[in-house]
């Protein structure tokens, strides 16, 4: 089932498809590079933006590759530690980041 913010059983059908899958709420904010709780959020009325709907498609239909799937396990994220600039913002936008605010 492909989702879509634009049918008003959204919420409903969200919920079906995650539960579905297989994925916790916590491997689909992992795999979409948002907190849990913007992901349960989806599951009580909230829309996702564009973007995000897509993402979700995406990990839904099954197109996510063994790399991105292994994102779900803690030990394996990616550390940003001893990144550059350039690749801290290359991996952020990657990960469906859109803004960030730094504090100094």
């Amino acid at each position: 089932m492909k989702l879509d913010t634009n049918k008003p059983n959204f919420t409903e059908s969200f919920t079906v498809v995650l539960e579905e899958s297989g994925y916790t709420v916590t491997d689909i904010a992992r795999l979409c590079g948002v907190s849990r709780t913007a992901i349960n959020a989806y599951k009580t009325g909230a829309k996702p933006r564009k973007d995000m709907l897509d993402r979700l498609n995406e990990i839904f239909s099954g197109d996510v590759d063994e790399q991105e799937l292994a994102l779900q396990h803690p030990a394996e994220h990616i550390t940003l530690k001893d990144a550059t600039i350039d690749e801290m913002v290359e991996e952020l936008k990657r990960r469906g980041v859109n803004r960030v605010n730094l504090l100094f």
